[in-house]
Order: structure tokens, then sequence, then C-alpha cells
């Protein structure tokens, strides 16, 4: 029983065991592939035509007089014109119920993520993600609880009880995610219809709390500069007199540097520094082929 398959490399990357093809049908003559001009000669003595995407109009068909059977390695039949192989005799077959589970495993991973907005908490920058993590962790508890259970008390029980386990910053962080997770809830009609987490203050900072993130004083920056020693005065200045974050600095490159104090002077008048500022940021001298600056504390603020 003479076999071809006209287009084997669509199907196999060199990883597929054709032997159970040629148990049932003998030899197969396997092509990687078939442009439309080499069709009719190849299918034109073929008992058998195994196919994933050639296609097969009426013409192809009548002229492949031995021809009996067309097995496609796909679900789809569109490539065959089933009507000439009806009338012509040909038996064409397709692979049924492939990857049923999977498709429907796909479907329902995009259903999820949808409606779990993944794609915005994929966005999330990390610090946050984690942030997120560590609520999620601690309602863990309540995965099994229904929405519509947590009602105004609920949240605020909730609030106070990770107050009391984990202070302040992290109860009003889990107040903020519950009332994240219930206007979801509530949108798709698991939660009550009003939000019950709105409203609800966050737990007030301490009056007499010394303040964490102030900005330091003078003599406070004086100190830091001149114990700081090569980058890290490089970095410390950036952030407190050019007002750069973290990331901003560690992206600083050779390009951008100051290479002298005339153009140091010129980056930060654009910066809008003021004279205090220029003096201990932006006096500095490029040094070497690093990307580092040379930078004077204090005892050279007045060297003008």
């Amino acid at each position: 029983m003479r076999t071809v398959f006209l287009d084997y490399d669509t199907v196999s990357n060199g990883d597929l065991d054709a032997s159970q093809i040629t148990r049932i049908v003998g030899d197969v003559c396997f092509y990687p592939q078939t442009a439309d001009s080499q069709i009719a000669e190849r299918i034109v003595d073929a008992e058998v035509v195994l196919s994933n995407k050639v296609k097969l109009p009426r013409a192809r068909l009548e002229a492949a007089r031995a021809l009996k059977l067309i097995a496609l390695a796909a679900t789809g039949t569109d490539n065959v014109d089933l009507a000439a192989a009806q009338a012509l005799g040909i038996a064409v077959c397709n692979v049924r119920a492939y990857c049923t589970s999977s498709v429907v495993q796909h479907a329902w991973s995009m259903i999820l993520s949808l409606t779990q907005h993944l794609p915005e908490y994929a966005r999330l920058a990390d610090r946050t993600r984690h942030d997120y993590d560590l609520v999620f962790n601690y309602l863990k508890p309540l995965d099994r609880m229904p929405m519509v259970q947590l009602d105004t008390a609920a949240v605020i029980g909730i609030r106070d009880k990770a107050f009391a386990q984990k202070k302040r910053r992290f109860a009003n962080y889990v107040l903020q995610v519950l009332g994240v997770i219930l206007g979801w809830g509530r949108l798709h009609k698991l939660a009550p219809v009003s939000n019950p987490a709105h409203g609800i203050p966050k737990i007030p900072r301490p009056r007499d709390l010394p303040r964490a993130n102030r900005p330091w004083n003078d003599a406070e920056t004086d100190a830091v500069l001149e114990a700081a020693q090569g980058g890290l005065r490089v970095a410390i200045s950036l952030a407190v007199y050019a007002g750069m974050r973290g990331g901003d600095i560690v992206r600083v490159t050779v390009a951008v540097a100051p290479r002298d104090r005339a153009q140091a002077r010129d980056v930060g008048a654009a910066r809008g520094l003021g004279d205090r500022e220029r003096r201990d940021l932006l006096s500095g001298e490029y040094r070497g082929d690093h990307a580092s600056f040379q930078f004077f504390g204090p005892e050279d603020r007045d060297r003008r």
C-alpha cells in the first residue's frame, strides 16, 4: 500500500516515532514539505495520503486514481474538498477530540487571568508584589470564608488583629488590600453591594512618634557626606540633592556624568539646585575612566 506523508515536518521536529505508521501501512515516503506544484506528482499513484496542512482540491483528487484514504494529522478538514472526495469514493479522516482537555484548561486559564487581574498584578513593581504577597499569606486562613460574611465589623476586627500582631503599617496595608478584594467581589456579585472596607479609617500614626523619613538637616547631611567614601558619597549626594532614587542612581553612566566643574555647575543649574547644593554635589570632578566622581565634602564648601 503506497503511502506518502506530504508535510511531515509540520508535525515533527525529529522527536516523533513513526514506527506505528509504517507497521500499519508498510513503507511510507515522508516528505518534509510539499509545494503546490509538487502535489500531483507525489500522490499520482498513492493509495494513502497523510497530511497536515497541504490543500487537496478536486482537481488533485481526480488525478490520483489509486487514492483510497486521506488521513489528516489535524482536527480541521477545510484543506480537503470533502464533496469531491465523497464523490470519488475517497475516505477522509481527521484527529477528533484533539487537545480537548488542553483547550479547556487554556480557556479557563485565560478567564481566570482576566477576572483575577493577573496581567495588572504582573505589572506591579517587585516590591509591591512582595507586599501584596505578605498580606495574601496573612489572610490565607480566610480563603474559604464567603465574601458576603465580611461586613464592616469583620474588616475592622481583621485590621485590629493585624495591628496587634504586626503593627500599624502592616494593619493599614491589610485594610487597603481587603478593600481591593472586596471591590472585585462586589463587581462579580460575590460580596455585599457596598464595600465594607470603605470608610474604615486607617490606624493613625501616634503624634509623639518621631518622623522616620524626615529630611536630614544640614548638620546630619554634613556628617553623612563626610563619613561616606567613594561611590557611596556619590549615591548619597545624588539622592539628597538631585532627588534621584536608587534605580535612577545605579543607571547613571559615564555618558551623562559631568566631566568637569563647569559642566557640573551647568547640570546643577538645570536641576534647579541652590548654591549650597551645587557646592556639595556638583563641584566634583570626573575621575579616570570609571563612572564615579570625586565629591567634595563640607570642608570644601568655601573653596570657590
